[in-house]
């Protein structure tokens, strides 16, 4: 629940259509790195990347708009609304991305008893393309946050600020 050292790397693979039939027809890749390590005075960093790549068998509508990938909230950058960071449509809705960049520096430190503090700057962005990882276009949010240890695990609440935020994201 709260990991002071070592690493875990995610790999996940979807597919859709094709031999398995159905209306849709798309597959998507996603790799995740996490790293934590233990740098001294009781501090903890924790990194995080990952990498979101999809696309579709033919035209675009073969890929469900619940099947793009999204970037902003708890656990993805925090500062931005949920799912608000990326293309938006004239409604200010989330249009879904075919490429993910996404992740995370984290420095956490015990302060008092069970309660524990962490800065952090997250980045992100998606792109409408596939095969388009959108690196010269990554969004930056740092924050801090607190963290109080309960018998079932740790509690935390975070606050991200981004750096250039949209003029209608609150």
């Amino acid at each position: 629940l709260n990991p002071t050292q070592g690493g875990i790397v995610s790999l996940f693979a979807n597919q859709a259509g094709k031999v398995w039939g159905g209306d849709y027809e798309f597959f998507s890749l996603t790799a995740e790195a996490k790293r934590y390590q233990r740098i001294g005075w009781g501090v903890v960093m924790a990194s995080r990347l990952e990498i979101g790549l999809s696309d579709t068998f033919g035209s675009r509508r073969n890929l469900p708009l619940s099947e793009r990938f999204y970037a902003g909230g708890a656990g993805s950058v925090r500062g931005y609304s949920r799912r608000k960071l990326g293309p938006l449509n004239r409604a200010d809705d989330p249009l879904g991305g075919l490429s993910l960049v996404e992740g995370s520096v984290e420095l956490r430190r015990p302060l008092w008893r069970n309660l524990s503090g962490a800065i952090f700057l997250d980045f992100g962005q998606l792109s409408l393309d596939a095969y388009d990882l959108p690196f010269d276009d990554l969004q930056f949010s740092p924050g801090f946050g607190v963290s109080y240890a309960t018998p079932i695990g740790p509690l935390r609440l975070d606050i991200g600020f981004p750096i250039n935020p949209a003029e209608d994201d609150d």
